[in-house]
């Protein structure tokens, strides 16, 4: 599982999404989001709070996936998109630290 939190601010029209906020950014934002994902990319826990609509939900979603499962491979082995496979994400990162892991803690058998 990986997760991400995302602050959302409405600035007259626009909606600003922060990464990873502060506690000051979190006091400030008109709602605030954590959102957890299986390795398969899969929605696992959604918890927010604040003011929002079901468009500025859909950015947040998007964006916290995006953040989190934008390396991961599908089933077949193949990256889930181009966009994807530039943008890396958590689940890319944490695949290939145990990768890394498990060749170092390997290493003495070859």
């Amino acid at each position: 599982m990986v997760s991400v939190s995302l602050a959302l601010k409405f600035r007259g029209t626009h909606r600003i999404i922060i990464r990873n906020p502060s506690p000051l950014e979190f006091q400030s934002a008109d709602s605030v989001h954590v959102l957890g994902f299986t390795s398969n990319g899969e929605l696992l826990v959604a918890e927010s709070e604040g003011s929002f609509g079901l468009d500025d939900w859909e950015v947040v979603f998007e964006e916290g996936k995006r953040l989190c499962c934008g390396g991961f491979e599908t089933a077949d082995g193949t990256m889930q998109s181009e966009e994807a496979e530039e943008t890396g994400g958590m689940m890319a990162f944490v695949k290939s630290a145990l990768q890394e892991k498990v060749a170092a803690d390997l290493h003495w058998k070859g």
